[in-house]
């Protein structure tokens, strides 16, 4: 929102500052919310076919190669937003 006052010729326009702080933080919050909530559906998504009978031995190999890497890039992220924290 803009406030403009006119000074004889000149017009002056005050113009509310951006903040791309917020901005930041709320596309860091939201990838970390994403980033959980795929880590938590696929840890369900597991749990279901552990109980209609699927091998636990299957499915603690594909734990380690789906979940693993998942996990990592998810404690990258919250590491990177809590130290660019100020």
């Amino acid at each position: 929102m803009s406030n403009t006052e006119n000074f004889g010729n000149v017009n002056i326009t005050a113009i509310e500052p951006n903040d791309p702080l917020s901005k930041r933080d709320r596309i860091r919050q939201t990838l970390i919310l994403v980033a959980g909530a795929s880590i938590l559906v696929i840890i369900i998504c597991l749990s279901g076919l552990y109980m209609y009978g699927k091998n636990i031995s299957e499915l603690k190999d594909l734990s380690t190669i789906i979940l693993s890497p998942l996990i990592t890039i998810f404690g990258t992220m919250v590491g990177f937003y809590f130290g660019s924290e100020k």
